[in-house]
């Protein structure tokens, strides 16, 4: 019968350090696909939070991003004729006028016009090159905007056409909403959670 050869007395020792290295190895892999994952996850926190966090809450006031201030109302508030606004507008409306030094033409003048119903206004300008809109106050519910928004609406029925503006655990006095990099600003109002006034800057150059 062959012999059983001895073993040598440095194999366990030997094992002993293979299995060590062995686990160290298996620990610092599983070390590293934790950071892997958690840095993944911090990574896609942070883009969440920088796509879903369009608004900016002080006191009584948040304000938000929506292409809805950049035209708000049925007609356009560039490149508009006069004729083109009043279509939108209630028959009653009075109309003032009068002549100023262009803000934007040396020698020439531009052309104002404030139209007027009720408590309301808007400001029209006819200048050399082009007619727009230079504010706009809005307290009558006869004047429409767009997402069939009117004056008189619920705070509840404005929050959900407008998401980003449901925030905060009470109702916002006033929604600031903003449109574009040079931004065009709308400014809405509540009384007794209704919209009462529609304040509209449009951006104009």
């Amino acid at each position: 019968m062959r012999p059983t050869p001895a073993l040598s007395p440095l194999l366990p020792i030997t094992m002993d350090i293979r299995i060590f290295i062995l686990v160290l190895i298996f620990a610092c892999g599983q070390f590293a696909c934790s950071s892997s994952v958690d840095r993944q996850t911090n990574d896609v926190s942070s883009d969440t939070t920088t796509v879903t966090d369009k608004s900016n809450i002080l006191a009584d006031t948040i304000e938000i991003w929506d292409s809805f201030a950049s035209e708000p109302f049925l007609f356009h508030d560039w490149q508009v004729s006069l004729d083109s606004v009043l279509l939108f507008l209630p028959s009653s409306v009075i109309l003032e006028s009068e002549v100023r030094p262009s803000q934007y033409h040396e020698n020439a003048n531009d052309s104002i016009t404030r139209i007027k119903f009720g408590q309301s206004i808007i400001e029209y300008i006819k200048a050399p090159t082009v007619g727009y809109i230079e504010i706009a106050i809005i307290t009558e519910s006869e004047i429409q905007f767009q997402k069939n928004i009117r004056i008189g609406d619920s705070y509840s029925d404005i929050c959900k056409k407008f998401p980003d503006a449901d925030k905060g655990d009470k109702p916002f006095r006033k929604i600031y909403i903003n449109s574009g990099e040079a931004t065009s600003t709308l400014i809405i109002e509540f009384k007794n959670d209704k919209l009462f006034k529609v304040t509209y800057w449009p951006y104009t150059g």
